[in-house]
């Protein structure tokens, strides 16, 4: 672990002291809605810690780099429609078929998993933002590296308060945002960023797995209405969003990811049992939910 640095931080309740280089990123909007649930009581309850401020640095590290994170998968054209296969974070393979020109390869996929810390225990959105490792954002602090390729970052006060931490798994940035009301304590972050193992496939998916006491989201796997499991987002920003989720028993009573019912026009629906959510036009979405076909391999 990087030693601490010029600034300090020290959680409440039980969370551990932080402290680490200042470094300036480019700003980004990460597209989504971070999401917590209920924790699970550990039974014991750990003496607080006092309180302390963040200190102002006398020098800047190098900045966050801007890194388009997603991939353009392979495709086929087969009798006018386009044959793409995919990996979804947790290794599930799906093949996709639509008519050629509605372009969703195009657009880049991105992974996106729920994660726990324990068994039962609050869930967190791990979501590979756009931006890339530039989610950082300008002007805020990286507090410390947990991990070769872990490092922890201050919110911008725009977004509330709280922490990001990116994790770096080859060409692939991952974020893990703090919900507006908590967020874990230091030897959870520990945890996470121990626990959680990625490999880039020789497709340029990323498979996500973790170790006990961590735990990644399985399909179907809901926080209140929302679904959390394995899920590939197709472009996002200002082109059309497309979410793709493996859901058991995937039916009508769905209900839309916030990530695609905060644009105007939205619809549902599943596919092979895979839920798909999509954002954009009318006339797209209406033309992807009758052409699209997904087989789970």
């Amino acid at each position: 672990m990087v030693g601490g640095g010029r600034n300090d931080i020290i959680e409440t309740g039980s969370r551990s002291r932080w402290g680490g280089l200042i470094v300036a990123g480019a700003l980004l909007v990460l597209v989504g809605i971070p999401v917590v649930g209920v924790i699970k009581s550990r039974g014991e309850a750990e003496p607080p810690l006092p309180r302390t401020t963040l200190t102002s640095p006398t020098s800047a590290g190098p900045t966050r780099e801007y890194r388009p994170n997603y991939l353009v998968p392979d495709s086929k054209t087969d009798d006018g429609r386009k044959v793409v296969e995919v990996t979804f974070p947790d290794g599930t393979r799906a093949r996709l078929s639509y008519p050629a020109g509605l372009d969703m390869a195009e657009f880049g996929v991105r992974p996106v998993i729920g994660v726990r810390v324990e068994k039962a225990g609050r869930l967190y959105r791990l979501v590979a933002p756009l931006p890339g490792e530039s989610e950082a954002e300008a002007g805020q602090d990286m507090l410390r590296s947990l991990t070769s390729n872990v490092s922890l970052w201050a919110k911008s006060p725009v977004r509330g308060r709280g922490y990001i931490m990116m994790f770096d798994f080859g060409s692939w940035s991952m974020a893990l945002s703090d919900p507006v009301r908590g967020g874990p304590t230091f030897d959870q972050r520990m945890d996470l960023a121990k626990r959680i193992r990625g490999k880039v496939d020789k497709k340029g998916y990323l498979v996500l797995r973790a170790s006990g006491p961590v735990e990644l989201a399985r399909p179907g796997d809901l926080l209140g209405s929302i679904t959390l499991g394995p899920q590939l987002w197709f472009g996002g920003g200002t082109r059309p969003l497309i979410v793709l989720a493996p859901v058991p028993k995937c039916g009508d009573d769905l209900p839309v990811p916030p990530s695609v019912g905060a644009r105007r026009y939205n619809a549902i629906d599943c596919k092979g049992g895979v839920m798909v959510a999509v954002a954009a036009s009318d006339g797209y979405t209406d033309r992807l939910l009758r052409g699209l076909r997904i087989e789970l391999l």
